[in-house]
């Protein structure tokens, strides 16, 4: 009875033995996988870090560009209006230029018809001029030779 209690107390013991090796070893890996986690969260937060910057980073670079193509688009937009604008006024300019066309034609016409009455009226004027002043040599003429006349009747 003493032999197997000893043995008992001896595996008894080699069991605690055993256990407390065990123990002792999940104590290590447990620590050792501690540390392998601590370092594996260090490494993943600071890659988060890198990324949030990053993103960070590719959130100004979009937003510069943009505000770059919201500023090409506003100038896009002016030159459009502008050159409405021009197109607009040179539309009125031309139309003004038409109607100041039609306005000097309409002048020189009626130019050139009252020139032409005047022409008209100072060929009618030289030509009546022209026969009384025949009518009158020829009325001259016939009082001459009736002078003439009178005086080669008294001669005689």
């Amino acid at each position: 009875g003493e032999r197997d209690l000893q043995h008992a107390h001896n595996v008894n013991a080699g069991l605690r033995q055993a256990l407390e090796t065990q123990a002792e070893a999940m104590r290590v890996r447990k620590q050792q996988y501690g540390e392998v986690m601590e370092g594996q969260v260090k490494s993943l937060v600071a890659e988060k870090d890198k990324l949030l910057a990053d993103v960070r980073n590719l959130q100004m670079e979009r937003d510069r560009h943009v505000e770059k193509l919201q500023m090409e688009r506003d100038s896009a937009i002016q030159a459009v209006n502008a050159t409405k604008g021009l197109e607009e006024v040179c539309r009125e300019s031309a139309k003004r230029l038409d109607d100041m066309a039609d306005e000097v034609y309409r002048a020189n016409r009626e130019r050139d018809q009252a020139l032409e009455e005047k022409d008209s009226a100072m060929r009618s004027a030289n030509d009546m001029f022209v026969a009384r002043c025949e009518q009158q040599r020829s009325a001259e003429m016939s009082t001459e030779e009736a002078r003439r006349a009178r005086e080669d009747a008294e001669r005689l």
